[in-house]
């Protein structure tokens, strides 16, 4: 543990994460993580420890510093340089996604991530440049411009996240859409959707796209149409003929777009209790979460769940999702 006397403390502290035996470094952080202290002794002293030789010593700064929020804005960029480790990198881009608009500082250090091969640390830095908003949308702007098309679809997606704060970036999204692949004029059309919030915009697109292509296309065209909400609705009837494709994971992908959505026609209840006789284990569980989300207004399905929960083995992943549902519909139709 580490000692509570203020002077001798951080002097006991410092010297514990300067200790050589990195078990005591790694032990002196993990109890400052979980004491959850956001009053941090010696922040340089941790921040010092991003050079440490051990990447767990690393990623344990990056959350500690995490807790601090906009303090340690300048060490967490630091824990975005090209240097350190993929998981360190996604981790301080993760911790100022938390800060928000005051992460300012670190843009030009996000935008660099948004350049990597790794998937998920330019999902996480693209998200957190989206919070930040308006005064990261120069940078991103650029980006659309890289010859690799990740990066283009990765600055494309981060001013998505911006909304009404990227309209300026709308003219260029829509001319970039012209002559793009197939994966990122998906994105191109969901980032006018959102920006703009006029679905006239990109949906058409998507829907017609619903009815071509590859299984892989069609997939993450039913994915960008579930991160729309209310904006999706009339995405409905061609998600509908989804539910009746060969491939199940058009089927299960489906499914759970319209528990997203919510649209309350009876024809969607009537369809995703349908599904619960679905040859694919996936889209029968899928059925189940969708007809949770949508409460009472799926009271209409709660006898074929009912018997569906009857043919399950007590304690299966099938028969505890369908139980959910049903108590979840019962329970809030039972609410005044």
């Amino acid at each position: 543990m580490i000692p509570e006397d203020s002077t001798d403390s951080e002097n006991d502290f410092a010297a514990r994460l300067k200790n050589p035996d990195p078990m005591i470094r790694q032990e002196t952080l993990a109890a400052l993580f979980l004491s959850g202290d956001e009053s941090l002794p010696a922040m340089e002293d941790v921040a010092h420890c991003l050079e440490d030789e051990r990447e767990d010593v690393r990623k344990l700064v990056v959350e500690v510093l995490g807790q601090l929020g906009a303090p340690a804005g300048p060490h967490l960029t630091e824990a975005l340089a090209e240097g350190q480790p993929d998981p360190v990198r996604i981790s301080a881009a993760s911790a100022l996604g938390r800060v928000g608009p005051e992460a300012a500082s670190s843009i030009n250090a996000l935008c660099t991530c948004l350049k990597s091969d790794n998937d998920l640390l330019r999902w996480h830095a693209g998200f957190t440049l989206g919070k930040i908003g308006r005064e990261a949308l120069p940078p991103v702007k650029k980006l659309m411009r890289a010859e690799d098309p990740k990066v283009v679809t990765a600055a494309v997606n981060t001013l998505e996240w911006m909304g009404r704060d990227a309209e300026e970036a709308l003219d260029p999204i829509q001319k970039l859409s012209v002559n793009a692949s197939p994966m990122l004029q998906l994105a191109c059309c969901s980032a006018m959707i959102k920006i703009s919030g006029d679905p006239s915009l990109g949906l058409p697109v998507l829907l017609s796209t619903l009815e071509q292509g590859d299984a892989q296309i069609r997939k993450a065209c039913i994915e960008r149409i579930g991160t729309l909400g209310p904006l999706s609705g009339d995405g409905v009837p061609g998600l509908l003929e989804c539910l009746k494709d060969p491939s199940g994971e058009i089927r299960a992908e489906a499914t759970l777009t319209l528990g997203r959505i919510r649209k309350e026609e009876p024809e969607v209840v009537d369809a995703l209790a349908g599904l619960l006789v679905d040859p694919e284990e996936d889209v029968r569980a899928n059925a189940g979460i969708a007809l949770a989300a949508f409460g009472p207004k799926a009271s209409g399905a709660l006898p074929a769940l009912a018997a569906f929960v009857e043919e399950q083995e007590e304690g299966s992943r099938l028969e505890v999702i369908a139980g959910k549902a049903i108590e979840m519909i019962q329970m809030e139709e039972a609410e005044p």
